[in-house]
């Protein structure tokens, strides 16, 4: 019995995109009658880590044995059933001899994070998915299955813009370990974080008030990819630098200053013009991304960060200043500037002589989007998941609507601003209880968003729900979501605050100096709307 399943929806890449269709089919070729109960298919995707790890222990007073263990954890991240009629192919308990086709078309969900696999020192972690099939009672000791991997490539980063905006750090510059030679003010600022794969122009500004007499020898700027990944309490890590750029120091604001000079600054202009030199990109230099990086992802197993760090480097007995600027990478937007994307072949089908155009042909399955089952709890797993097949006739419960079970649905969603946005476009009780959000719930709601990128959209999408948005859940925001991220978050939000004008020093009192600095032009926007 020859039993498969064929896939045509591959671009030239290589890869299934997000949210568009999978079309293929499941085959037999059956050469004597075969017993079977059922037909079931499913679409399966998951977190997958494997964490390598040594134990010792001891056999007597004086030896003890040192082993290598392995732990293995597993997360859903989606399935979709494929409802196969079997009633044509499977009669009174029995599949007659003769060839069989079952076609499919699947639309995908978006939001779903690109296939990933990375192995170090024996762990490893991955999103893996598959398609999976099974002739249910088909046989004395195991049904016939087959599985097709399925490489997916996740949804294109948003077009708007996430900059970063983050404080300039202030260092004091000592000789010797001993002479205060005077202090270094330091910032960067990045327009757009979000980075796409391949991307050939990313943009890094920088602003510098040099107030010692110590030169800066070097200003250089490392772009970082950092895993983490666990299982069952065990743990695994890897970073390694994508790309390095050197800026040169030959600008304005880097040089020294004379003993002379050195007292006279005020440190508050100071940070009004580093705003504005970052602001107007005064002094950039430009990195170019691999596309071989991985996605950016945080998942309840698997968590991939990238980020880049400008170091000036003073050659005093100093730890040099650094800023880091966190980005995410994700999948090339259209009409971005990217370098070519190295070919991929398509999984490998298995290597038959299956007569298609002969066999009997089912009618088309079509399954929507909105069959997805998304998102779900870390687990323990077998090593290999190659006898582990997902049985459609699993219940998905949903929660109540209430606060708490919305949280908690948040904490589970693979991708949460598509998650909400769903919630919302929902009516009833889930869409009355976002209407009706407390500050402190609009607080934690913002929190309990996975990736740092999405905070500002999330926070003003929920906010243009909430029928009173006051200046109490802007600050409940300011208090849970990044500190990198808070200007942009304010930014998004003072348009929708409806007691601005009566309330706006409690936003204000909770904003550093800098932040005030870099969101002064949006508060006087708002107040004039």
């Amino acid at each position: 019995m020859v039993f498969g399943i064929k896939l045509n929806s591959y671009t030239g890449e290589g890869y299934v995109s997000g949210g568009s269709p999978i079309m293929g089919s499941v085959y037999f070729d059956i050469n004597k009658e075969v017993s079977a109960d059922d037909l079931v298919a499913v679409l399966y995707g998951e977190e997958y880590t494997r964490v390598k790890y040594t134990r010792t222990e001891n056999e007597s007073d004086q030896s003890s044995t040192t082993g290598r263990y392995y732990e293995t954890s597993a997360r859903k991240l989606v399935q979709m059933t494929i409802p196969i009629n079997a009633s044509g192919l499977i009669q009174n308990g029995k599949v007659l001899p003769g060839d069989y086709v079952i076609p499919f078309e699947i639309q995908l969900p978006p939001g779903l994070p690109s296939t990933m696999s990375v192995t170090h020192d024996e762990s490893t972690c991955e999103i893996r998915y598959s398609l999976k099939a099974q002739l249910k009672g088909s046989g004395w000791i195991s049904d016939y299955k087959c599985k097709q991997p399925l490489r997916v490539q996740g949804s294109p980063l948003p077009i708007d813009q996430v900059p970063y905006q983050g404080p300039p750090t202030e260092s004091t510059v000592n000789l010797c370990c001993c002479w205060n030679t005077g202090s270094l003010l330091f910032g960067a600022h990045v327009n757009d974080t979000l980075l796409d794969r391949g991307q050939s122009d990313v943009s890094i500004n920088l602003a510098c008030r040099n107030r010692s007499t110590t030169d800066i020898k070097s200003i250089t700027a490392n772009l970082m990819q950092r895993m983490k990944w666990s299982a069952n309490g065990k743990h695994e890590n890897q970073t390694i630098t994508l790309t390095k750029f050197d800026f040169g120091t030959a600008m304005q604001g880097f040089k020294k200053t004379s003993k002379a000079e050195r007292g006279f600054h005020d440190n508050g202009n100071d940070l009004k013009e580093i705003a504005r030199d970052l602001e107007e990109g005064k002094y950039t230099g430009t990195v170019q991304l691999p596309y071989s990086a991985s996605d950016t992802f945080k998942g309840n197993l698997i968590e991939v960060k990238h980020y880049i760090t400008v170091v000036v480097a003073t050659g005093s007995c100093v730890t040099d200043p650094t800023i880091t600027v966190p980005v995410q990478v994700g999948p090339p937007r259209l009409g971005g500037t990217v370098v070519a994307a190295p070919a991929a072949a398509p999984p490998a089908e298995p290597n038959i002589d299956f007569n298609f155009a002969g066999a009997t042909t089912a009618e088309t399955v079509v399954v929507s989007s909105n069959a997805a089952h998304l998102g779900g709890n870390a687990q323990a797993a077998d090593d290999d998941d190659a006898d582990v097949f997902v049985q459609p006739e699993i219940s998905f419960e949903s929660r109540a609507p209430s606060v708490e079970n919305l949280l908690k649905d948040l904490k589970e969603s693979v991708k949460d601003h598509e998650f909400l946005s769903n919630r919302i476009s929902e009516s009833g009780e889930w869409k009355a209880i976002i209407v009706s959000l407390s500050p402190s719930n609009y607080g934690k709601l913002v929190k309990e968003v996975d990736l740092d990128f999405d905070q500002p959209k999330v926070a003003e999408m929920v906010a243009e729900e909430i029928e009173n948005f006051t200046c109490d859940h802007v600050v409940a925001a300011i208090g849970t979501c990044s500190d990198w991220n808070k200007a942009s978050v304010v930014k998004k939000l003072l348009p929708l605050t409806k007691d601005l004008a009566a309330n706006k020093e409690k936003i204000l009192g909770s904003l550093s100096d800098w932040d005030k600095t870099v969101t002064d032009s949006a508060f006087k926007s708002a107040l004039a709307a």
